[in-house]
């Protein structure tokens, strides 16, 4: 499904204007603010994310929201019987964590692809770590493009997801990105 956000449709919310706490989660990060295809370089990293431990309820709420009724997702006997040491998250789950990687260091960017191939089975208590790195940047048709390696690992280091995107950005604060028009 392709993520079409309309930048007309912008319904002026009545909320206080934004004032950013001095303190944010990342102090000297670079990427923690908008940024602009200029300002990137391959190789850079982009900020990790680390996500509570994954727990049974957010296992079987998340397989119910996304349709997957997988008994290895919902049912811890059926997954004894099968031999599994008992239920785990459905790969998407992870996927998923990646994709609040990229939105949050996106900002308002747009990620135009995302693949991943899942390789390890995401246990309940398993703490995942969402990490990106830039692969490669380039221009096509007038639009600027980010080219992302993701990965997940759990809090053992070992690789549960491995992925790509394609993010389109601003170029420059010349380029409308600067002005919130679109």
């Amino acid at each position: 499904h392709s993520h079409s956000h309309s930048h007309e449709a912008h319904p002026q919310r009545n909320l206080p204007p934004l004032t950013a706490p001095k303190q944010v989660q990342q102090p000297k990060q670079s990427l923690a603010r908008s940024f602009y295809w200029t300002e990137l370089r391959v190789g850079d990293d982009l900020p990790p994310l680390t996500k509570p431990a994954v727990d049974r309820v957010q296992i079987v709420r998340y397989a119910s929201a996304a349709g997957d009724f997988n008994r290895l997702h919902l049912d811890e006997p059926y997954a004894h019987q099968l031999g599994f040491p008992g239920l785990f998250a459905p790969g998407m789950l992870a996927m998923a964590f990646i994709g609040q990687l990229l939105t949050a260091w996106l900002r308002r960017g747009h990620v135009r692809k995302l693949s991943a191939r899942f390789i390890k089975i995401v246990w309940p208590n398993d703490e995942l770590t969402c990490r990106g790195r830039i692969a490669e940047l380039r221009r096509e048709g007038g639009a600027c493009y980010a080219d992302v390696e993701l990965w997940a690992e759990n809090q053992k280091g070992e690789l549960v997801l491995r992925g790509q995107a394609t993010c389109e950005l601003y170029e420059s604060p010349q380029s409308g990105g600067g002005d919130g028009g679109g």
